[in-house]
């Protein structure tokens, strides 16, 4: 994932769950290349991995950013 150095995401910074990542890479079915992946019996879809990515911290930094930006503009 490339992130512009102008993007707010960037000031946030990212927390990765390193256990999930590695938890993914050391299970015998773990496939890197997306067309090789086993497909979900009930959808046909390809079986992606689990995200890495905490998500409920990013909200948490995004809002606090969005607050102290909009804070320090009307000063």
């Amino acid at each position: 994932m490339a992130i512009n150095r102008r993007s707010p995401s960037l000031l946030v910074g990212l927390q990765i769950d390193w256990d999930r990542v590695e938890r993914q890479i050391e299970a015998p079915e773990f496939e890197t290349r997306r067309a090789f992946r086993p497909r979900d019996p009930r959808t046909g879809r390809l079986v992606d991995l689990e995200d890495p990515v905490l998500l409920e911290n990013l909200k948490h930094r995004l809002e606090s950013w969005l607050a102290n930006w909009q804070t320090s503009d009307k000063s």
